[in-house]
């Protein structure tokens, strides 16, 4: 899984995924793989 700009406006945008439930954002975090270092992004 990957969170473009797109992702985050699909799940309602930055703002609500700061006051998302703490399990909800520690999935979300868990899902996102940290980015390669010296990755483009």
């Amino acid at each position: 899984m990957v969170l473009s700009p797109g992702a985050v406006a699909e799940v309602g945008g930055a703002d609500r995924l700061c006051r998302a439930p703490a399990p909800y954002t520690r999935a979300l975090t868990a899902a996102v793989p940290e980015p390669e270092p010296g990755a483009d992004q």
